[in-house]
């Protein structure tokens, strides 16, 4: 469940960088380093190395020092090194203070997803609160309450977690999105807040509640892919109710029910992606 947590929040990370583009030669820049570390951490911390280098020769002068240590940070929670993800996310936020608050942002956001990776919820909580003081974004202002949802979950206030939770969903819903990424970040969240909830439900004992939430979740799925996609193609939204069927199967093992239906349902659409990555590659 972590893992697929995790992967939603890289997802919205990604989406809130800057756009980017590639030629056939790669230019050693910030902005080119700043999605290059979602399909390889290696190469990313290789570049940002050399791009460090410059910086710190120039003396910061023709750099952003906030947004290379947070994207370091990045890298680092990428390939699993907490250690220095952390370095580079308080070094983020000790760097001089930028007009545009997104770096100090996806340091805090850096910070929350190592903290809950490794346990640490009270820490968590904290940097989610301080991300909630300085979000000047509905995206960022979501996900701070959505990690100080995660981090109360783990404090016997169960109540007061869903209740963080569904004020991230509030935020985002008064925000009106109105551009293809904006309603894609927002449907994101939407996803985190329920998988958020349901973790929250499964860990409190509350497996009724958590059925429910994996409920919904089926249908919002349902829902979008009937309004054909939202971003999303249609092993995307295999992938989602595959992760969903097998969780409402373990769920029932909580409830003390027979959880195959789900599981069935699970085995038929693992399958159909396998085969389809079958296909795929046959036709590459």
């Amino acid at each position: 469940m972590k893992d697929y947590l995790h992967g939603i929040c890289m997802v919205v990370m990604f989406l809130l960088l800057p756009a980017w583009s590639f030629s056939q030669e790669v230019v050693i820049s910030i902005d080119s380093i700043d999605k290059l570390y979602v399909t390889d951490a290696e190469a990313a911390l290789r570049h940002i190395g050399t791009l460090r280098s410059h910086c710190e020769a120039s003396g910061w002068k023709s750099c952003s020092q906030a947004h290379l240590e947070a994207v370091e940070s990045l890298i680092y929670l990428r390939k699993g090194d907490h250690h220095n993800a952390q370095k580079h996310a308080y070094a983020a936020l000790a760097a001089p203070r930028d007009d545009d608050k997104t770096w100090r942002l996806i340091a805090y956001q850096s910070l929350c997803e190592s903290f809950y990776a490794t346990g640490n919820y009270a820490l968590q909580g904290k940097y989610a609160m301080m991300m909630s003081l300085e979000a000047d974004q509905p995206t960022f202002s979501a996900l701070a309450h959505i990690y100080e949802a995660q981090a109360l979950g783990h404090t016997d206030n169960p109540r007061r977690a869903l209740a963080k939770a569904d004020s991230a969903l509030l935020i985002m819903e008064q925000s009106h999105p109105e551009t293809e990424n904006e309603q894609f970040n927002t449907l994101l969240l939407y996803y985190f807040s329920l998988d958020t909830k349901i973790q929250i439900c499964r860990e409190a004992g509350m497996p009724e509640e958590a059925y429910d939430y994996a409920m919904q979740f089926l249908d919002r799925l349902a829902q979008e892919e009937r309004q054909g996609g939202n971003g999303m193609d249609v092993n995307g939204f295999k992938t989602e109710r595959l992760n969903n069927y097998l969780r409402l199967a373990n769920i029932c093992l909580d409830l003390g029910k027979d959880g195959n239906m789900w599981f069935e349902k699970g085995m038929v659409l693992y399958r159909e992606l396998v085969h389809s990555v079958d296909v795929t590659c046959e036709v590459a």
